[in-house]
């Protein structure tokens, strides 16, 4: 019999798209510069995020929502086109927990929301981030 060879971890290519930067909007790669796993490490924000929590932010991304109302109140942003709710690319860090003073149209393209961050520290209430009383933009 053979040597066993190495096991190789391939790096696989992410279908889904993704929310490209622009200026003026907070970019989803700061929103990621969060360490621990929430599970065996608890989360560990960067300063730059800590820093952010409780400013106003413009935000860009693809809205996953609720249910399957044709306008909708509180959604989830995502930085990825989301495939399905339990296997959102990009784990915790690229969602947003997103409240609205009046509903908006659900759309399947990129949409802009402008509100006051929360970055949510404490442990179990499974998202890091939301904007209550967020805008459209």
């Amino acid at each position: 019999m053979g040597r066993a060879g190495a096991f190789q971890v391939m790096e696989i290519a992410n279908p889904f798209p993704r929310v490209p930067e622009r200026d003026g909007a907070l970019p989803w790669r700061v929103l990621a510069g969060v360490e621990g796993d929430g599970w065996i490490e608890p989360f560990r924000f960067s300063p730059d995020i800590k820093a952010l929590n409780g400013t106003m932010v413009t935000v860009d991304g693809y809205m996953l929502s609720y249910d399957d109302a044709p306008k909708q109140r509180e959604f989830l942003l995502t930085a990825y086109q989301a495939h399905c709710p339990f296997c959102m690319p990009g784990g915790m860090m690229s969602m947003i927990d997103v409240s609205m003073d009046l509903p908006i149209p659900v759309s399947e393209g990129i949409v802009t929301v402008r509100g006051p961050l929360t970055v949510i520290e404490e442990e179990g209430y499974g998202l890091l981030y939301a904007i209550p009383n967020a805008a459209p933009v």
